[in-house]
């Protein structure tokens, strides 16, 4: 019995640690150059918070910017949890640890 309390208490203690850390991260997301009011802007704000997408830095997202090959791929590759990428490629122009590089070759 007494072993049984401290594994509820140390579930219960870890449960409230995870949550405070997901809530602090979420808290975090804040585009200054994307306003949550506009037509875009909760669904960025959601998939900043849900890691799916970045911004260039802390607080810039650059949503009128142009979405490339590159950013798109890895936001498919990221929704889809990041799975481990079985093929390689010829493309020469992937650079090896570049952040794109891993969901080009889950992509192709």
């Amino acid at each position: 019995m007494k072993g049984t309390k401290r594994i509820s208490a140390f579930i219960i203690a870890l449960s409230m640690i995870v949550i405070s850390y997901a809530t602090a991260l979420a808290d975090a997301v804040k585009f200054t150059d994307v306003a949550e009011e506009n037509q875009y802007g909760e669904s960025i704000m959601d998939l900043a918070q849900k890691r799916i997408i970045k911004g260039y830095s802390e607080d810039s997202f650059g949503a009128d910017d142009v979405c490339t090959r590159e950013q798109f791929i890895t936001f498919l590759y990221r929704a889809s949890g990041s799975p481990e990428a079985a093929n390689n490629t010829t493309f020469t122009d992937v650079e090896a640890g570049a952040y794109y590089a891993d969901a080009i070759v889950w992509g192709y």
